[in-house]
């Protein structure tokens, strides 16, 4: 079945976002009814098909696809990647009263639908924080 997205279920893509390749060669295993997302072995996130490419499998894979993503504990441990020059970037910097701070750093040009996943993304950060807070008071009384 030939999609417009340029690849079919099984195959496999390399996922850049603002020219940082976040990974290489993972099987697509779902794309949304609209053709807007793509879903790859080893996560339940959506992918924007605009950001994806067909590449060639692994050779360890021989085309099978096991998968191979990685733990929470290797993201963790990955440096913030900041985009190339080559990308116009916004940035603004929150210094916390208790200390630390928050760093934001956007695309100085968006498209409305980047937006809207912006303001999603915004709003899961917001339940994360408050679960951190709320544990942490909850900590702080016993």
């Amino acid at each position: 079945m030939d999609l417009a997205v340029g690849f079919d279920i099984g195959d496999f893509v390399q996922w850049e976002s603002q020219g940082v390749i976040q990974f290489e060669a993972k099987k697509v295993t779902a794309i949304s009814d609209d053709y807007t997302h793509a879903f790859v072995e080893g996560s339940a996130t959506g992918l924007p098909v605009r950001e994806l490419q067909k590449v060639d499998p692994p050779a360890e894979t021989g085309g099978s696809g096991g998968s191979s993503f990685p733990s929470w504990d290797f993201f963790r441990s990955q440096k913030l990647k900041t985009p190339p020059a080559k990308v116009a970037m916004n940035q603004d910097v929150y210094t916390l009263p208790g200390g630390g701070g928050l760093v934001l750093q956007w695309p100085a040009s968006m498209t409305t639908d980047d937006l809207e996943d912006v303001e999603l993304w915004l709003e899961m950060m917001k339940r994360k924080l408050k679960r951190i807070v709320t544990k942490k008071e909850q900590n702080e009384a016993e």
